[in-house]
């Protein structure tokens, strides 16, 4: 998961900052937060590079918020967007869609939180969930909790941080399924990012200290992960 802060504000941006890692650690949910002080900056990324969600400051000094989030839901229609602002005012201007919220100023925890669950409750829902059918009997699966993917011949083997699924597939046929945090490292592996460490030379070392190989024709993989990091 990518979340973004824009505004122009170091000390609400750092308030954001802060506010989001306290929310993730809070649900033990893995994610990446970057921060823009412009519009220019927010939109340059954006058009190069995908996000789940965004606060986005309607005050920018050399930008409206509204009118950024326009050329947003053009670019990124799934985008959530929860708008930041300190004049009451221009909340009449916003024009809320099921993926758009606001925050007013001063923000208030308690406001903060809810606003962040339920943005977060969407997009769960709508990205983070697979339907797979083991055997006979269909499953929903929530993604986050896969840590990586191994195939043996016909079969599949899903290393999850709480189980271990086993079922016949192709694993070209089950990356095709998986979010953008997912990555194939091997011909025979499917990295979940989120739970990488470190990358080394032709291994990749995971938070649960196991290490998958990375294979030599897939060294454009230390880039994926890279810009997944947004560095």
């Amino acid at each position: 998961m990518r979340i973004l802060i824009c505004d122009d504000e170091p000390l609400i941006t750092d308030f954001l900052f802060k506010q989001n890692e306290m929310e993730l650690y809070a649900i033990n949910l893995c994610a990446s937060i970057l921060t823009f002080s412009s519009g220019e900056e927010l939109l340059k990324y954006l058009r190069q590079n995908t996000a789940d969600l965004l606060f986005l400051d309607i005050d920018l000094i050399s930008m409206n918020g509204i009118t950024i989030a326009r050329q947003l839901n053009q670019i990124q229609p799934a985008l959530r967007i929860i708008y930041v602002t300190g004049r009451e005012d221009l909340v009449g201007e916003i024009c809320l869609s099921k993926y758009e919220n606001f925050i007013l100023k001063p923000i208030d925890t308690t406001k903060f939180h809810a606003v962040f669950q339920q943005a977060i409750k969407e997009i769960e829902l709508a990205t983070h969930y697979v339907q797979l059918k083991i055997g006979t009997t269909p499953i929903s699966l929530d993604t986050r909790k896969i840590i990586y993917i191994e195939s043996d011949r016909r079969k599949i083997i899903l290393h999850c941080t709480d189980t271990t699924i086993q079922y016949y597939y192709k694993i070209e046929a089950i990356f095709s399924l998986l979010p953008e945090s997912f990555a194939q490292c091997h011909k025979s592996y499917i990295v979940n990012m989120d739970y990488i460490q470190c990358v080394k030379n032709n291994d990749i070392l995971l938070k649960n200290q196991l290490c998958i190989p990375l294979a030599q024709k897939r060294q454009s993989f230390k880039k994926i992960y890279m810009d997944y990091l947004g560095v």
